[in-house]
């Protein structure tokens, strides 16, 4: 079989016989560590957050199952809900967002 080749204006190559291979590409260049250390925030955020969330969760089904009495008022079941469900939420969306950012910066 004889030997594909293709010119294009000044420049000649053979076949391609890397499909499938090696797509690495090696930059040469060191990049900065701010958006691994912002990436890295956004991950213990979200963590920090989604533990205080389950924590809530368990402090509420406490809370409900301690005092035996199911009235037909949501308010009760809104009361018995800790405090601590707002701080839950701010840490983890404020750890996404993190996450999303330091992604961002890391892009060239």
């Amino acid at each position: 079989m004889d030997e594909v080749t293709y010119d294009i204006e000044t420049q000649a190559a053979a076949a391609i016989n890397n499909i499938g291979g090696d797509q690495t590409i090696y930059a040469g260049e060191r990049r900065s560590a701010v958006p691994r250390l912002v990436s890295v925030l956004g991950l213990i955020l979200s963590l920090a957050g989604l533990g205080l969330l389950v924590l809530t969760g368990i402090r509420t089904a406490d809370t409900l199952l301690a005092s035996n009495y199911w009235p037909l008022a949501p308010a009760y079941y809104t009361d018995a809900v800790p405090g601590t469900w707002q701080p839950a939420v701010i840490l983890l969306v404020a750890g996404i967002v993190f996450s999303r950012v330091g992604r961002v910066l890391g892009r060239h």
